[in-house]
C-alpha cells in the first residue's frame, strides 16, 4: 500500500516536471512546429493566460499552423486586450479598421482600439491613433487635439515619426502655440533616429533660414544624412548645397 502511494506521488511530480510552458511553445514557433505550439497555447488560454490567447489570435491571423481566420483571431485578441495585452488591443484594431476577410469594417472601433493599445504603452498604436484622429482618415473623426497628444505619445516611446509629426506641429503652430526650439528639438530627435522626413525638415529650415538663423553648412549637413539614409532629394540638396561652395 505505501509503495503505491509512493508511485503515485512520483508519477504525480513526474507529470509537472514535464508540462510544457510558454516558452516551449515560443521554442516550436521558431521551429516552425505551429501545432505543437498551439497545443501549448490553447490550454494556457483556456486557464485565462492573456499572453496565450495573444500568440493564439496572431497564428490564426497569419494562418500558421492553423486555417487563416480573422473571426478567430478577433476572439482571442480580444481576450488578450481585455487582459492587457496591448499588441493584441493593436492587431485587434487594425482588423476592424481595415475590415480583415470576414470581419465587417468599424474604423471608429479600430481607432478605439488602437488608442487602448497605447494607453498600454504600445507606442507603434500612439502613432497609427494619432495620425487617424489628427487627419480624419476613412471614417474616424477629425480631433486633432487628441492626434497631437498620440504624437506626443508615441515621440515619447522613441517613435521617430512621430517625433517628425510633432516636431512639424510645434514649427507651424498648428493648434499649439509655436516654439521653434521645442520643434527644432522634437526634429533632432526624429532624425537622430533615421527619420529622412525629419532630417530633410531640418535641412530647409537651416537653408531658408526661416525662424531661425539661416546655417547653410548646418543645412548641407542635414541633406547629407538624409542622402546617406537613401533619399535622393537629400542628395540633390546636398550636391547643390557643395557646388556653391558651403
Amino acid at each position: 500500500m505505501f509503495s503505491k502511494k509512493i508511485l503515485s506521488f512520483l508519477i504525480l511530480i513526474s507529470s509537472f516536471c514535464y508540462t510544457e510552458t510558454l516558452a516551449d511553445a515560443k521554442r516550436y514557433i521558431d521551429e516552425k512546429q505551429y501545432q505543437k505550439a498551439f497545443d501549448i497555447y490553447q490550454e494556457y488560454c483556456d486557464k485565462n493566460n492573456a499572453p496565450a490567447c495573444l500568440s493564439l489570435g496572431i497564428l490564426y491571423s497569419d494562418g500558421k499552423g492553423v486555417r487563416q481566420d480573422y473571426k478567430i483571431a478577433a476572439d482571442y485578441l480580444e481576450r488578450a486586450c481585455e487582459g492587457r495585452q496591448a499588441v493584441g488591443c493593436r492587431l485587434l484594431g487594425a482588423i476592424y479598421y481595415e475590415g480583415k476577410n470576414g470581419i465587417k469594417k468599424n474604423a471608429k472601433l479600430g481607432a478605439e482600439l488602437y488608442e487602448k493599445a497605447c494607453n498600454g504603452k504600445d507606442a507603434v498604436s500612439c502613432l497609427t491613433a494619432g495620425i487617424l484622429y489628427h487627419d480624419g482618415k476613412r471614417g474616424v473623426t477629425k480631433n486633432e487635439h487628441k492626434g497631437i497628444t498620440l504624437y506626443e505619445k508615441a515621440c515619447e516611446g522613441n517613435i521617430p515619426f512621430g517625433c517628425y509629426l510633432i516636431g512639424m506641429v510645434y514649427y507651424e503652430g498648428k493648434n499649439v502655440k509655436q516654439d521653434n526650439e521645442k520643434a527644432i528639438s522634437l526634429l533632432k530627435k526624429a532624425c537622430d533616429g533615421s527619420n529622412s522626413f525629419a532630417c530633410l525638415a531640418l535641412g530647409d529650415i537651416y537653408a531658408k533660414g526661416k525662424d531661425v538663423k539661416q546655417n547653410l553648412l548646418t543645412a548641407k549637413e542635414y541633406y547629407g544624412i538624409v542622402c546617406d539614409i537613401g533619399e535622393q532629394e537629400g542628395c540633390d540638396k546636398y550636391r547643390e548645397l557643395n557646388e556653391k561652395g558651403y
